[in-house]
């Protein structure tokens, strides 16, 4: 029997006859979502066992339908524990007086950045009444938002936004509005010891679309800095079949290694590429390709704070 098949019998098995498995997500074969799991209660061990072997197969696992009535950030943290030690995020954190994702080079003390100053501050003051992040304290929990702006009564220039007028930054004429992620990236991946998992709680999807029926506008490629560059055509042809609806795209970079002729897989194996934070950083030398300890599945690691030593 087919891992495959094996893991859609282990999870009724494991979490009741109305759990299922739905999947592939992607043509690769990458992603399996799951429905009628409730994580609420404390798991198994071989509950556990099922979803890290899933994980480590299928590189992504969407467990739908946890309710935000009754799942709660704790629930969220325990879940995570799961997987390995919680890492606090480098955005909750400022190092040497600035933000750790940031330019220049990464050093000094090390201090939590206030509320006021969180991400999680902006979303509350732009959405009075309408939406509330989850209260949390937790360093490892960074709230995600894709508009632009900060607090206006903030000195921190990284998010603007006149609670008055609900305007963005300086230009009053500017509204508000849902914009595009980052580049393609692997979750701090700069660190010595790359995290294994990233983990995400889904609070509001944006439903507010703009002339061309999306939720995201194109990329504006003649921006200080454009989407994907230096990529060719076809790689950009690629990633403008995905959608613009706000959805988080994945990469299946185990599907393009296992792509690749033996004797490229081969020669890309024996290649390291330098990783750090920022660019007057030392960083330290990774392996480009990495296997899952796992699942045995090789993949692709180069994230865009990696340079070829």
């Amino acid at each position: 029997m087919s891992f495959e098949s094996e893991f859609e019998d282990r999870i009724p098995e494991h979490f009741g006859k109305d759990a299922r498995v739905e999947g592939p997500l992607a043509e690769s074969g990458a992603g399996r979502r799951l429905h009628g799991i409730d994580l609420t209660p404390s798991l198994t061990a071989d509950q556990v066992t099922c979803l890290l072997d899933g994980l480590a197969n299928f590189g992504i696992i969407s467990i739908a339908s946890q309710g935000l009535d009754r799942f709660s950030l704790a629930h969220f943290e325990r879940f995570a524990n799961h997987w390995g030690a919680p890492v606090p995020h480098p955005n909750n954190f400022t190092r040497g007086g600035k933000r750790a994702q940031s330019d220049a080079p990464t050093g000094g003390k090390i201090e939590w950045l206030p509320f006021e100053k969180r991400r999680v501050a902006a979303v509350n003051a732009a959405f009075p009444g309408e939406l509330e992040c989850l209260p949390h304290e937790s360093p490892t929990v960074l709230v995600v938002a894709n508009f632009s702006g900060k607090v206006a009564d903030s000195s921190d220039d990284s998010y603007f936004i006149d609670k008055s007028s609900l305007q963005v930054g300086k230009d009053t004429a500017a509204p508000i509005k849902v914009s595009e992620g980052g580049s393609w990236h692997t979750d701090i991946e700069y660190e010595p010891l790359p995290i294994y998992v990233s983990m995400f709680l889904v609070h509001r999807s944006p439903v507010a679309r703009n002339e061309n029926g999306t939720w995201v506008d194109d990329h504006d490629h003649d921006t200080a800095h454009p989407y994907l560059e230096d990529s060719d055509e076809e790689l950009l042809r690629l990633r403008k079949r995905l959608p613009l609806n706000g959805e988080t795209a994945f990469a299946d970079t185990a599907a393009a290694f296992a792509a690749l002729p033996e004797s490229e897989q081969a020669s890309l194996e024996t290649m390291n590429v330098r990783r750090r934070l920022n660019e007057g950083d030392k960083g330290w030398l990774a392996p480009l390709v990495r296997v899952n300890p796992r699942s045995g599945i090789k993949s692709l690691h180069s994230p865009i704070w990696a340079s070829r030593p």
